[in-house]
């Protein structure tokens, strides 16, 4: 089984927010992602987006 990773574009894009957006998401650990440094910078795998996504739609459900 192959893992898909994206880039903080690929998430930006996805959401349709700014790429600083995903990196603040990803620096204050609301999305969870692996930072290999340098030019490769941050990856997400599909999974953490999914959950990520998941947990801020129950928030909003939640606080509605």
């Amino acid at each position: 089984m192959d893992i898909e990773y994206y880039t903080v574009k690929d998430v930006a894009a996805t959401l349709k927010v700014h790429p600083q957006t995903v990196k603040d998401w990803l620096r204050a650990g609301e999305l969870e992602g692996a930072n290999f440094g340098g030019r490769t910078g941050w990856r997400v795998t599909d999974a953490q987006l999914r959950a990520f996504v998941e947990r801020r739609t129950q928030a909003t459900k939640t606080a509605a």
